[in-house]
């Protein structure tokens, strides 16, 4: 997660439409959070999709449980608050299906390098 938290720290512009800076950041953070959560857990289905300065979207593991996961909108996030440890970025919670938007309980993870080895996907 090391580039992603390098886009984070250089910021944003706010726009009404998407910018370079935001298609770059979705590219790298699902292509490093894909192997960062693959490290640790079988994973079957993957589908991440870009909102309005979000990225949001459901993975399913290799035993059938599905997960809800979502970015806050990184154009106000306090940038300051990015540490080299990561930074609790990252909303995760259980889902019954890839349309299940309520799903579980909020569970937020710090966005690091191994983010996922003492960090336990809910049941």
């Amino acid at each position: 997660m090391k580039k992603t938290l390098q886009l984070l720290r250089g910021g944003f512009e706010s726009s009404s439409h998407g910018t370079p800076e935001f298609n770059e950041f979705f590219k790298v953070f699902v292509s490093e959070f894909k192997r960062e959560l693959k490290k640790y857990y079988k994973v079957k289905d993957f589908h991440l999709s870009k909102g309005h300065f979000y990225i949001s979207g459901f993975f399913r593991l290799e035993d059938d449980r599905i997960f809800y996961v979502s970015t806050w909108d990184v154009r106000y996030f306090q940038f300051s608050d990015i540490s080299n440890t990561g930074v609790n970025f990252l909303l995760i919670r259980t889902a019954k299906s890839f349309t299940d938007f309520h799903g579980g309980s909020n569970n937020y993870i710090k966005m690091a390098k191994d983010m996922f080895k003492n960090y336990q996907l809910p049941k």
